[in-house]
């Protein structure tokens, strides 16, 4: 029997406007990748962003009915399934029913923005932040410094789960009655597919949750603290933290046609950095999607100065955790489609054409905050600007500021990350995935702003890969995580092309 011939992995990603399921063999080339867009539902203030639970359970069958079909698959050849999804999204649900009480939450939510800023600003936080230094400076242990300056970010979880619980009433009722279940998106997904069997959460998508204790490994009663005023329901209804390569359980037969086991689970990021090899400390990459993740393999839990939070980039059976740093901007995809909403392209394939075609953004900087700001600002009240606009402005020098603006924001936090993490290897390379890491112009922008070398493998999309990477090794159709290194193929190198002296004039007119 030769599992390598006669089996394949199926990879299910949930991000945030679609699923899609891809099938690997193993040489993880893809075979097939079936996408369904997913529709939210959006407020005019863009304050709300849901979307249906249902449908996002049901569109993820369908992908995965069709990519087996596709692939002209029987089910019994899918070996194991890996499930990653984009974090905090999250619903509850009446475990007695199986019915979801409302829709899925979305990360870039603001609903919770009031909560946030006044846990951020209550005495009782600021009194625990004080404390937890004077704890960081006695012990030197770094989770007193990652809670000294933590601040809540409406893109987590813990917010948005207050105001679910202050706002919906509902939840109060099933809770009532000992039936009422939370859970992100993979937990929703896999109860579904083993009919209530697994409530579960792997650690990397608890970690991100910032109501997670990533250095005790346990949901943290300080961080719940450190949200006074707001109120958050009790931890028991939280799913079960599992390791990330874990048995999940079974789907069940009459859903795909076989008793196909769950193998593992991880949040997409986490999940990007496994699809982009990188294992050892110090190795990182950005995630351009629907945001910009920008991510870094440290190996132990570290602490940063700078306010980046540490997270469990993932964990193997029965093995200690592997950590990770993380810097996110909540804009990048959605700047790109943003330009053909506008009309100043047709297609967002002509952006990177477009910017090319002058030398300069003619003075025109734009600042990417559709969703506020990442580090090292952390101001969730900021939105979108262009600065700089003159009456010889035309549509290009639009277009190559808003492409230009991405570079500069990772930019800023990878020099961040070198000045936060001097006990790892610095920072010299770094690889791209998502959909924007197509755009030559952002690629060699990253480089020339960053000062680094910007690595583009063949395969874009790290996140299924690597959720199909940590199920195959969980199953054994690859041995471990370091047989697979061989496998991943750069498609192009962009290294940097400007000087020190023009770098460092274009970050600080950026800033």
């Amino acid at each position: 029997f030769n599992m390598e011939k006669t089996k394949y992995i199926l990879s299910l990603d949930v991000g945030t406007t679609g699923v899609r399921a891809s099938i690997y063999d193993h040489d993880a080339q893809k075979v097939v990748q079936v996408y369904k867009r997913l529709e939210a539902d959006v407020d005019g203030g863009r304050e709300r962003l849901e979307t249906d639970a249902n449908m996002v359970y049901d569109e993820s069958i369908f992908v995965m009915r069709e990519a087996i079909r596709k692939a002209s698959l029987t089910p019994n050849q899918i070996a194991s399934i890996g499930i990653t999804v984009q974090r905090n999204a999250f619903t509850s649900w009446d475990k007695s029913s199986g019915k979801a009480l409302h829709p899925f939450i979305s990360w870039a939510d603001l609903r919770s923005t009031e909560i946030c800023d006044s846990s951020n600003n209550s005495l009782a936080t600021r009194g625990l932040r004080k404390l937890c230094y004077l704890l960081y400076l006695i012990t030197g242990a770094p989770k007193f410094l990652t809670f000294r300056n933590f601040s809540w970010k409406t893109s987590v979880l813990g917010p948005k789960l207050c105001w679910v619980w202050a706002n919906l009433p509902q939840l109060r009722e099933v809770h009532a009655k000992g039936n009422l279940l939370v859970g992100t998106m993979e937990s929703w997904i896999a109860w579904k597919l083993t009919s209530g069997r697994c409530h579960a959460m792997d650690y990397s998508n608890a970690s991100s949750t910032a109501i997670y204790d990533s250095y005790e490994l346990q949901w943290s009663s300080l961080m719940k603290a450190l949200l006074y005023p707001a109120q958050l329901p009790p931890f028991a209804i939280l799913p079960k933290v599992t390791d990330t390569m874990a048995d999940y359980g079974v789907i069940e037969k009459d859903i795909l046609g076989a008793e196909i086991p769950i193998c593992a689970m991880a949040a997409d990021q986490q999940a990007a950095l496994c699809g982009e090899c990188c294992f050892e400390p110090g190795e990182a990459k950005v995630t351009l999607g629907t945001g910009c993740f920008v991510t870094i393999n440290t190996g132990k839990a570290m602490a940063s100065y700078g306010g980046l939070y540490p997270l469990i980039a993932w964990k193997p059976t029965d093995k200690p955790p592997i950590y990770a740093m993380e810097g996110l901007e909540h804009t990048a995809g959605i700047a790109v489609d943003w330009m053909q909403t506008l009309g100043l392209v047709d297609h967002v394939e002509q952006t990177a054409l477009a910017a090319s075609s002058v030398s300069s953004a003619g003075g025109v900087y734009f600042v990417p905050a559709f969703y506020g700001l990442g580090p090292p600002y952390w101001d969730s009240h900021a939105r979108g600007c262009f600065i700089g606009m003159t009456a010889s402005t035309n549509r290009n020098h639009l277009i190559r500021a808003a492409l230009e603006s991405l570079a500069f924001r990772i930019a800023e936090i990878i020099q961040l990350m070198r000045s936060d993490l001097k006990s790892i290897p610095y920072l010299k390379k770094i690889r791209v995935d998502g959909g924007v890491s197509r755009n030559d112009f952002v690629c060699q922008a990253i480089a020339d702003l960053a000062n680094i070398e910007v690595e583009r493998f063949e395969d874009h999309d790290a996140t299924s890969l690597g959720a199909a990477f940590f199920a195959g090794v969980q199953c054994g159709y690859w041995k471990n995580l370091e047989e697979i290194k061989a496998l991943r193929k750069v498609e192009r190198v962009f290294e940097p092309q400007i000087s020190q002296e023009e770098r460092s004039t274009k970050l600080a007119e950026f800033r």
